[in-house]
């Protein structure tokens, strides 16, 4: 258990905000990600040798939620009360399970995480204004000497580091209607379930990461306008994104 405590750097969170499939005029000025309000139907993760290291693919219900992620045979499966995700079950070896809890304002409060019907950690979370300013990662004792807890330091609208880790943007608006898994800090830390294993709370996606090392990335577009490439470090991987149709996934 404590190897595996010991694995968890940091959790992705916030609300995944679903988009429209309906396609949106934007001002002129500004860049988004996904131009066509497309859903992401797949991710694939490649390394530079084209070997394929993860698949994800995502179904949604007909309200435009995610309800299942089949990660390379790994099935997700989601639950939501009144619009919020409460619950995830996973038909891994330990029978995963996670339980999301929320304050007064909807913010997220507390994520537990279970294997084989047994609490293993939970994740509680401090806010400045509408922005998590920390999270704590304590074990099944809550016992300080286990006890692991990440700064957040923000510049506008872009998380600008997570304790040592710092982040630099581009001048694209992040409007992904799932987090890309692992974006901003390639092989690093924990698997968690696929809708927090990458980032999507800053405004503009992320242009370099630094923790032990440099980590760039670029991105390239479909003939829609739809990203659907992205590049880390001139292709030690790269993530292949290809979008449903509106009758795939109704927004």
């Amino acid at each position: 258990m404590n190897k595996l405590f010991s694995k968890i750097a940091f959790l992705f969170s916030g609300l995944i905000f679903l988009m429209s499939c309906e396609r949106v005029t934007y001002q002129d000025e500004v860049v988004y990600a996904v131009t066509t309000g497309k859903s992401i139907s797949s991710i694939s993760i490649f390394n530079a040798k084209d070997e394929l290291l993860h698949k994800y693919d995502y179904i949604y219900d007909s309200s435009g939620n995610v309800v299942s992620v089949d990660n390379d045979g790994v099935l997700y499966t989601y639950q939501y009360d009144d619009a919020l995700l409460v619950s995830i079950s996973c038909d891994d070896t330990y029978n995963s399970t996670w339980v999301l809890t929320y304050d007064e304002n909807h913010k997220l409060d507390e994520y537990f995480v279970y294997m084989n019907g047994d609490f293993v950690i939970k994740y509680t979370f401090d806010y400045d204004g509408d922005r998590i300013s920390c999270f704590n990662i304590l074990n099944r004792e809550e016992s300080d000497i286990v006890k692991i807890t990440m700064s957040y330091a923000w510049e506008g609208f872009n998380l600008a580091s997570i304790g040592s880790i710092e982040f630099t943007y581009k001048d694209i608006i992040d409007n992904f209607n799932v987090p890309i898994p692992e974006l901003q800090l390639p092989s690093y830390g924990l698997f968690l379930d696929p809708l927090f294993d990458g980032f999507s709370c800053s405004e503009n996606l992320i242009q370099t990461s630094k923790a032990s090392n440099l980590n760039e990335f670029e991105y390239l577009r479909n003939e829609d306008g739809d990203i659907c490439r992205i590049d880390v470090d001139s292709g030690r991987l790269y993530y292949i994104i290809e979008y449903a149709e509106c009758s795939e996934a109704r927004r």
